[in-house]
């Protein structure tokens, strides 16, 4: 089991040798063992020390069990090793190493008494909770509640507030094919808990099979520029290029570090990105996290759920975050994954009514692959080998934008 652990990670790679530790201390624990049974969670992350010298600076290896006997319908066991004190210490869920209120007595899962019906649907460890709420008091009899840091959790109310009033407004003249987000019912932040609306719906990665990686794919392009057009007003968070090669910056280290083999090509995608950086302009509303399992399926038409995260950025580099996802997000590839692509890609364009500016979308396509290989090999999802071939696929084609 402990090549299975963060398995892209070469031995070579400074971090190494605390994995090798993280990993006896997984194996050494039935309860964090992996199984077609369990949902696993993870990350490593570096952090620099006082000497310049590259360590582990937070990890987890987060387990989930379905478990029915249990009032919320599952277990979850969390290893967390704090790279601070040197730390390492296993949490059961509903204890978590940076969310202690939620096992407080009058914390946001108890709270509601126990004639409230509480149904994890998300739990993301040191992050946050999302769960249903049935028959609560003073609540609409179902409602979905969502906690988080205070900051964060601010940051939520804003950008659902922001996107549903604007989703509103635009209503009223697109009759039958108005966008559908959820309504804020309210914040309490004593509780650190955000209610908004049940929506209708299965999520699209679930019902794809049904209706077809063709029409499912076109209509989420269409759905994505649409929800990218909303006027939507009062959101703080603006990404331009210096923001995005800030990120790139980051991920080409957190490759270069834990798959040194990858360094030298990583930093040098990096130094071509830096070279050939567009200048910002059309900047939209962007979603922060567009991908098919927060789009909600029913007959009634099609949401848009989970828009903590939303911003102003180029719209193209939310397509190409999708773009660049999809494969690992539908769990296709070679012909059936370039069809999704094309699928979303030729619908978005429509929509738009404007053609793909193929210089700013190479620039974001390769911002969006390093992005996206960082976060599967921090996640503990890539394979060996992946950096490479993700890296020669990129190449180094990126043009030069006049300034």
């Amino acid at each position: 089991m402990a090549a299975a652990i963060f398995p892209a990670v070469e031995p070579g790679s400074a971090l190494f040798p605390q994995l090798q530790q993280l990993r006896e201390q997984i194996t050494s624990d039935p309860a964090l063992s992996v199984d077609g049974d369990t949902a696993l969670q993870a990350e490593l992350s570096p952090r620099r020390g006082r000497a310049g010298d590259m360590r582990v600076g937070r990890f987890y290896w987060s387990v989930r069990r379905a478990d029915p006997a249990l009032a919320m319908g599952f277990t979850a066991r969390t290893l967390y090793y704090d790279g601070k004190t040197g730390v390492s210490r296993t949490y059961d869920f509903p204890d978590d190493p940076l969310m202690g209120w939620l096992d407080q007595d009058d914390g946001p899962l108890r709270c509601h008494g126990d004639e409230a019906g509480v149904q994890i649907l998300r739990y993301i460890p040191l992050r946050r909770v999302t769960f249903r709420l049935r028959d609560a008091a003073g609540l609409p009899a179902r409602v979905i509640a969502k906690t988080k840091a205070p900051r964060g959790l601010l940051r939520a109310t804003r950008a659902v507030v922001a996107t549903h009033r604007a989703a509103v407004a635009g209503a009223a003249g697109a009759g039958a094919g108005a966008l559908t987000v959820p309504r804020p019912i309210r914040l309490n932040t004593r509780r650190q808990l955000l209610y908004f609306e049940e929506l209708p719906g299965r999520p699209l990665d679930e019902v794809l099979p049904q209706i077809g990686v063709a029409e499912g794919l076109g209509r989420l392009g269409a759905l994505h520029r649409r929800l990218q057009e909303l006027p939507v007003r009062g959101l703080r968070v603006r990404m331009g290029a210096a923001d995005w090669l800030a990120a790139a910056s980051v991920a080409a280290m957190q490759v270069g570090l834990l798959v040194p083999s990858a360094a030298r090509q990583t930093q040098a995608l990096y130094d071509e990105l830096l070279r050939a950086a567009p200048g910002d302009h059309g900047l939209l509303f962007c979603h922060g996290d567009f991908v098919p399992s927060q789009i909600l399926c029913h007959s009634s038409g099609w949401s848009v759920v989970d828009l903590d995260d939303a911003h102003y950025a180029d719209p193209l580099a939310e397509v190409a975050a999708l773009y660049a996802t999809l494969p690992h997000d539908l769990g296709l590839s070679g012909g059936p994954a370039e069809l999704a692509r094309q699928a979303y890609l030729d619908a978005y364009l429509r929509q738009s009514g404007q053609p793909l500016d193929t210089g700013r979308w190479q620039w974001f396509l390769a911002v969006a692959e390093l992005l996206q290989l960082a976060r599967r090999t921090i996640r503990g999802r890539a394979v060996p080998g992946e950096a490479q071939a993700v890296l020669d696929r990129i190449g180094f084609g990126i043009p030069q934008f006049p300034a």
